[in-house]
């Protein structure tokens, strides 16, 4: 009997949604910096600039990523290759917005700025509203009723 792939996709987002909060968890626990907010750059802080450019830019590149590799899934005739098509769409959106997470709270633990983990929650909201659901992948590919109960 083969595994649902629903439920297969929504462990593995649960697991990049739990390593986010995690490394989140332990960074702040083990900063010992005094959080700031600065929001416009200055001089005095050369990661500012750069990680929230790197940041957005994956948040912006999973969102076009995810639609480049679903647009391709959607030509697909087989249902069984659309499902694996949807979920390597959905394992490289996550992975971009993981990275772009994983960065922003790399660069708070360096200089605690608060804009990192601002981005970072971004990132994790944007990731949190991405959790697959059976309706989701059925309306996404189009799929048929004799391929819906594959699911």
């Amino acid at each position: 009997m083969k595994p649902n792939p629903v439920k297969v996709m929504q462990i593995v987002h649960a697991a990049f949604c739990l390593s986010i909060f995690l490394f989140t968890l332990v960074t702040s626990l083990t900063n010992q910096q005094q959080p700031y907010f600065k929001f416009l750059p200055d001089g005095d802080d050369p990661l500012y600039p750069l990680f929230p450019i790197i940041g957005l830019g994956l948040i912006t590149l999973s969102a076009f990523l995810f639609r480049k590799l679903i647009g391709k899934a959607v030509g697909l005739t087989n249902a069984e290759q659309k499902v694996s098509a949807y979920q390597t769409a959905f394992i490289a959106k996550c992975a971009c917005l993981e990275a772009a997470c994983m960065i922003q709270i790399t660069a708070y633990f360096l200089n605690p700025n608060m804009m990192f983990l601002l981005i970072a929650v971004l990132g994790l909201a944007f990731l949190i509203t991405a959790r697959p659901a059976k309706e989701k992948v059925i309306d996404t590919l189009s799929l048929v009723y004799p391929d819906t109960e594959k699911l």
